[in-house]
């Protein structure tokens, strides 16, 4: 699986470099979110580069938020083409996993002036 991984200070950004996810690339990135999510980070998962999500890679990413949200940790997207975004509305999960443009701006929805 091709996924970058970059530390913003106290946030880690992840963002997949492969235009689609699908399958087992899903079950690798559940993963890695959860081990970082174990480690009570908090994460930017950006999807700028991801084209098409499957509904299983879109549930991948809220079961992460679930085991996030129960350990202090937390999980946010930025990125995500409108398509994406639309989806995650229709499956109620914007409230679970928020979205910002870019990333910038969600690394800085994670500081204490946010």
């Amino acid at each position: 699986m091709s996924v970058a991984f970059l530390e913003v200070g106290t946030v880690v950004v992840v963002k997949p470099e492969r235009a689609v996810y699908e399958g087992g690339e899903c079950d690798a990135m559940e993963t890695q979110l959860l081990e970082l999510v174990r480690r009570g980070a908090s994460i930017v998962v950006d999807l700028s580069r991801v084209r098409a999500l499957t509904a299983h890679c879109v549930g991948v990413l809220a079961h992460a938020q679930m085991h996030a949200s129960k350990s202090g940790a937390s999980i946010v997207l930025c990125g995500a083409s409108l398509c994406q975004r639309r989806l995650m509305e229709a499956m109620g999960l914007i409230e679970v996993l928020p979205h910002f443009d870019d990333s910038a701006e969600a690394v800085r929805s994670f500081s204490p002036a946010a």
